[in-house]
């Protein structure tokens, strides 16, 4: 088997695993619990907050454990929005993951007022002036917009969103990070966010975890209900395997980053010249020219059907989507693509192509001789 769907998930890093089965099988104690067990797990998952934020330049008081990105995503959004009377205004974008599309769909059902920005057809988000929303001047509001595309890999230039609409207009802002840690350099102080989404199996961490950076100044309103953990404002039992293998595997992807890069770059030029050859008509890489993640290929086929491309390279023992893990097996078009006002005969035929460190170039290759096989037919 070739994996090439990275984006959707990664395999776990064999360093990772060796970190976490010691709270798999000796040491599982609840960290709750005051006996020496209980105080074993506490200790890893603090020294597990004090890796996380060192690896995003943040304070370990601003770190909390979830079950991952959207988790994550639905507290700073549901967390402040509760944490504020009155419906407040909500800027998003139309790329946006579902975790946080469809959590501002329920708020605008709700009765709050929401602003989808449009993308170019790079997929880059078009940021306008605060004065030409339509939002009551001095009106706190909330900002969510992602730092990278999980369905292209655009890097959105975050900097400027958040200078035009937080220090300037005096937004509350939360970005999606999950496709972009490990990956790209990630710290909250020079992007100056409030809020920010990981989630672990994104980096070669486990499933099931995930963290939520919340700058100090801000307090969130649980979203769940239960005990004290987390503060209060994220209750249950801690995942403490998966806590400590998602700062492990932070911890190496940070470490590694400018290596990773490099491979990753390296394999990607190799399959975008490759989709070029004169072998492929028809053929669009989509966002070409925008600043996006070393390890994805957004690729158009034109006339084509993406889950009968998806079938016959799962015949050829490759695994790649046709965009969003959440939206694979569905005959929906890509809202992503919608928005970059790409034809629909290619949005059906659509192929996100992720990779990752642990692939190598002749599996690039492999790829291509069996997509031009076909594309053939």
């Amino acid at each position: 088997m070739i994996y090439l769907d990275n984006n959707a998930t990664t395999q776990i890093d064999p360093r990772v695993l060796t970190a976490m089965l010691p709270f798999l099988k000796k040491n599982y104690g609840n960290p709750s619990s005051p006996h020496l067990a209980g105080r074993t797990a506490r200790k890893a998952i603090e020294n597990a907050r004090e890796i996380i934020a060192e690896c995003i330049n943040a304070r370990p008081n601003e770190i909390f454990f979830t079950s991952g990105g959207t988790e994550s995503a639905n507290m700073a959004i549901l967390g402040i929005t509760d944490a504020i009377d009155g419906a407040i205004p909500v800027i998003t974008s139309q790329i946006e993951h579902p975790c946080v599309m469809n959590t501002c769909r329920m708020l605008e059902n709700s009765g709050y007022l929401v602003t989808y920005l449009p993308v170019d057809e790079k997929g880059i988000v078009e940021i306008r002036k605060m004065e030409d929303y339509p939002i009551p001047a001095g009106a706190v509001k909330l900002v969510s917009i992602m730092l990278a595309n999980n369905e292209t890999g655009v890097i959105q230039p975050l900097h400027k969103f958040v200078e035009m609409l937080k220090t300037s207009a005096g937004a509350i802002f939360h970005t999606d990070a999950v496709q972009a840690a490990g990956k790209i350099p990630v710290d909250v102080k020079k992007l100056n966010v409030d809020f920010l989404s990981l989630s672990a199996h994104k980096f070669h961490g486990p499933k099931g975890v995930g963290a939520l950076f919340v700058r100090k100044e801000f307090s969130l309103k649980p979203v769940i209900f239960g005990g004290g953990q987390e503060r209060g404002v994220r209750p249950g039992t801690e995942n403490v395997a998966g806590i400590v293998g998602m700062a492990r595997a932070l911890e190496i992807a940070v470490r590694d980053m400018e290596r990773n890069t490099r491979k990753m770059l390296a394999m990607k030029n190799i399959l975008i010249n490759g989709l070029k050859q004169q072998s492929f008509t028809g053929v669009f890489i989509n966002s070409e020219g925008a600043d996006t993640l070393p390890n994805i290929v957004s690729v158009s086929f034109q006339g084509r059907e993406a889950d009968k491309l998806l079938i016959k390279l799962d015949i050829g023992g490759i695994c790649v989507s046709s965009g969003a893990a959440c939206h694979s097996g569905a005959s929906k078009l890509s809202h992503v693509l919608k928005a970059m006002k790409v034809p629909d005969t290619c949005n059906r035929g659509t192929l996100r192509i992720s990779l990752s460190r642990f692939n190598e170039r002749h599996e690039i290759q492999y790829l291509l001789k069996v997509l031009r096989e076909i594309v053939k037919t």
